[in-house]
């Protein structure tokens, strides 16, 4: 199966020396500079450094997790089928991403912890051009499984979101929900996508908040999830410290409230019904509208700073950051 083109090999380069272009050689993937061979595997790159004792066991667990636990066919489909109200949650947490971004017509967009292509499916719905990474083999083959179904078009890798294997300016914004807070080092992961987008990034995820510690503590949330990581929530300083140092510009940071099970329960059923889900969305949203400043949900969007182009370098050959 040959989903690999040049267009996406050209924007690649090494995770592993960080800094090598990759070409196709014969179903593989090869570094120019080190020599590293990546395999290709249903036309999907698998491309995780390849640093001796570099591994870090627990992103061995969560690949794991996702080939191998959760239930394929809902992850394959999610959120068709899930009822009104788990829909009306998911769009606006993209919708809300989206109008922060701006206009993506056109623009290349990096979905990284892409799952099996929720996110991917939205955007590329509103005309972007989506590349999906994810450590795990089996959420991407789910994503282009799901491009398939629903008719969009689509491009995977396998990779690590601290070690993205694009390219410096690779594409024109980086997009993350959900991903960054099973990482060990979380802010690396905002770094990696300052550097590889071009225009702006936006990142979805869980707040550090009074309400989610008691939740937590009776049972309700998780501090440590299934696929075995400890749940990172954030607070707007870690996004502003990474920012400043990213050359990143016009931030913005917001919270409000987001809670639903992964898959719905009852609860979210009944409120799906033709009675009772328009009291459920006004519900919410008078909710948010009160409370949502200390919300258990953030969402940090900022524009990056244009390339400055060197006294005797021609613009066009200048990136904004080094490699």
């Amino acid at each position: 199966m040959n989903r690999l083109n040049d267009s996406l090999v050209a924007r690649l380069q090494c995770p592993t020396c960080r800094a090598g272009r990759l070409t196709d050689e014969a179903g593989a993937l090869v570094c120019a500079g080190c020599a590293v061979r990546y395999d290709v595997l249903d036309g999907i790159p698998i491309l995780l450094p390849q640093r001796a004792g570099d591994e870090d066991p627990s992103k061995r667990v969560q690949s794991g997790y996702y080939d191998e636990e959760v239930n394929p066919e809902f992850e394959l489909n999610r959120p068709h089928g899930c009822g009104r109200a788990y829909q009306f949650l998911m769009d606006y947490k993209l919708s809300t991403a989206l109008a922060r971004i701006g206009d993506i017509r056109g623009r290349s967009l990096l979905s990284i912890c892409c799952g099996s292509g929720m996110d991917a499916e939205f955007f590329a719905n509103q005309g972007a051009h989506v590349v999906g990474l994810d450590i795990s083999l089996e959420n991407v083959r789910r994503a282009y499984e799901r491009s398939a179904k629903y008719g969009f078009p689509f491009q995977g890798v396998v990779g690590d979101a601290e070690c993205l294997p694009f390219q410096t300016n690779a594409v024109d914004v980086a997009f993350v929900h959900d991903g960054l807070h099973h990482l060990p080092e979380p802010k690396d992961g905002v770094r990696e996508m300052c550097r590889a987008a071009s225009h702006a990034i936006c990142v979805v995820e869980p707040a550090r908040a009074i309400g989610t510690l008691v939740m937590v503590k009776l049972g309700v949330s998780d501090h440590i999830e299934d696929a075995g990581n400890v749940v990172h929530r954030f607070v707007e300083d870690e996004f502003r410290a990474v920012a400043r140092e990213m050359a990143c510009v016009d931030g913005l940071f917001r919270r409000y409230f987001m809670f639903y099970k992964h898959e719905p329960g009852w609860f979210m059923r009944l409120f799906s019904t033709a009675p009772l889900f328009p009291l459920y969305k006004i519900g919410w949203m008078g909710l948010n509208r009160l409370l949502g400043p200390i919300g258990n949900k953030c969402m940090f969007s900022a524009h990056l700073a244009p390339p400055t182009p060197a006294a005797d370098t021609p613009s066009h050959d200048t990136e904004r950051h080094a490699s």
